[in-house]
C-alpha cells in the first residue's frame, strides 16, 4: 500500500468512524452475517456519539458490499476477508478491502482516523538498516517488523 492511498482522508477535519470489520463470505448466512456486522458497527457508533449521517454511511459501505478502488478489490465469494471503512460528516471518505479478517475487529469514533490497523494488515514490513560505526570500522544490520538480522561488518585501518 502506498500512502499516497490515504490521500483522501487528508481534506477532511474529522471526527473520524473507523471500522474494521470481517467481511468473509464463507457460510450460506453470509448476507444475514453481513447486515449484522453493520448494524453492530453501527449502535456502537451511536453509542460513542457518531452523527447519524455518519452512522448511516457506515451501515449502507458495509451492508451493500466494498468500494472496489485502486487499493483493493471486493473479495470472492468464499473467501475470508476484511473491510476498513473511514467516514465523517457523513460520507465513507476510504473504503479499502482487507486481505483477509482483521485480526481485531474494530468500531471506533476519534478525532482522526485510526489507521495504523489499516497499514499494518496490507502494508509491507519496511526494513530498516543500522549503522554502528567506529573509527575501526562498522558493524551493519537489517532490522524489520520480524525482528533483526546481522548482515555485514567492515574493517578500517585503524
Amino acid at each position: 500500500m502506498r500512502l499516497s492511498d490515504l490521500r483522501p482522508i487528508l481534506p477532511h477535519p474529522g471526527p473520524w468512524a473507523s471500522v474494521y470489520a470481517d467481511t468473509s463470505h464463507t457460510t450460506e448466512d453470509a448476507a444475514k452475517r453481513q447486515e449484522l456486522t453493520a448494524r453492530a458497527a453501527t449502535q456502537e457508533l451511536a453509542e460513542l456519539g457518531a452523527s447519524a449521517a455518519t452512522r448511516d454511511a457506515v451501515y449502507k459501505a458495509l451492508f451493500n458490499g466494498p468500494d472496489a478502488g485502486p487499493i483493493g478489490r471486493p473479495p470472492a465469494s468464499g473467501k475470508r476477508a476484511g473491510r476498513a471503512v473511514f467516514a465523517t460528516d457523513g460520507e465513507v471518505v476510504l473504503d479499502v478491502p482487507l486481505p483477509g479478517p482483521p485480526a481485531t475487529p474494530m468500531t471506533t469514533w476519534s478525532a482522526l482516523p485510526r489507521i495504523t490497523p489499516l497499514l499494518r494488515s496490507v502494508g509491507d514490513p519496511t526494513p530498516c538498516l543500522v549503522a554502528y560505526v567506529d573509527r575501526t570500522g562498522a558493524d551493519f544490520e537489517v532490522r524489520d517488523d520480524a525482528g533483526q538480522r546481522e548482515t555485514g561488518q567492515v574493517s578500517g585501518a585503524g
